[in-house]
């Protein structure tokens, strides 16, 4: 049960890179 967290981690990363 790691990779979901990571898949989660990567996404709200990248939201907050590209907010829009």
């Amino acid at each position: 049960m790691t990779h979901l967290v990571r898949l989660g981690s990567q996404k709200c990363k990248i939201r907050v890179w590209r907010p829009r």
